[in-house]
């Protein structure tokens, strides 16, 4: 089993890399295993589901900016872009068990005084040699120190605060997030972290009933945890769905969503 730290897990059973071998000094191939009974793991009709590939492709990023890149492990990784691409032909999950895919990872790096500093990933999630998604994710790579700097103003709230009024040139529902969910807070943080968002945004288009063909999101800046964040959506008769995130009368971050029905 690949170490937790390396793709920023706290848990060994949310690292869904098992191994992997360096396909040069760029690109790797990752054994990726996920169990069914994963709370999060299979989709109502039975497929793998958008918030676990996402999930996936970022433990990929992980361990390759650590293991190839060299990135050191204190080191903050900060989302500009993430991106899925589902394809037509998916598998489904078995009623007990696991499910075993491999996971293709390619980096292009920008560097800044000679360390890594914005990381661009083109991935690749393949089920017995057959792609049945792929992606991207863009981010940047900061120091400790730096990222103290870039958080000096932001005051960390231990405490969620009260659910307030919704505040005038705010629209839409509040995120809502459980403190304590292994899965989407892995990692102590001071801001409302990227896979949180991802989730309300999964949550919000109903992903779990309809068949997802594609997530993009743009992250803009930090969601603060002592403000709330709004969740704004517009859907549309072709299955596009566009996804706004408000705080303080700002944009933190868009997404949007291409759906269709599944087949009576």
């Amino acid at each position: 089993m690949i170490d937790r730290r390396v793709v920023h897990r706290s848990r060994d059973d949310e690292v869904f890399l098992e191994d992997y071998v360096a396909l040069g000094d760029a690109q790797l191939l990752a054994d990726v295993v996920i169990r069914s009974d994963h709370v999060r793991a299979r989709t109502g009709r039975g497929e793998l589901s958008s918030a676990i590939a996402l999930e996936v492709f970022r433990q990929g990023a992980f361990l390759i900016a650590h293991q190839h890149m060299r990135v050191p492990l204190d080191w903050h990784f900060i989302t500009k872009n993430a991106v899925l691409r589902w394809s037509r032909w998916l598998p489904s999950f078995p009623a007990s068990g696991e499910m075993r895919y491999q996971l293709d990872v390619r980096v292009d790096i920008e560097t800044k005084r000679g360390r890594p500093f914005l990381l661009m990933w083109g991935l690749r999630l393949l089920y017995g040699g057959r792609v049945v998604a792929d992606g991207e994710l863009h981010g940047w790579t900061v120091a400790p120190a730096r990222y103290r700097a870039l958080r000096r103003t932001a005051l960390a709230a231990p405490e969620r605060p009260a659910r307030p009024q919704t505040p005038q040139g705010e629209s839409g529902a509040i995120v809502e997030w459980d403190d304590h969910d292994p899965f989407l807070l892995n990692r102590p943080g001071d801001h409302v972290v990227s896979m949180i968002l991802i989730d309300a945004v999964l949550r919000a288009v109903n992903a779990e009933e309809i068949r997802l063909r594609s997530f993009e999101m743009e992250f803009r800046r930090f969601a603060e945890r002592t403000v709330p964040v709004y969740l704004l959506v517009n859907t549309d008769h072709a299955g596009v769905s566009n996804v706004t995130f408000t705080q303080s009368g700002e944009v933190v971050a868009v997404a949007s969503t291409s759906s269709e029905p599944y087949a009576v």
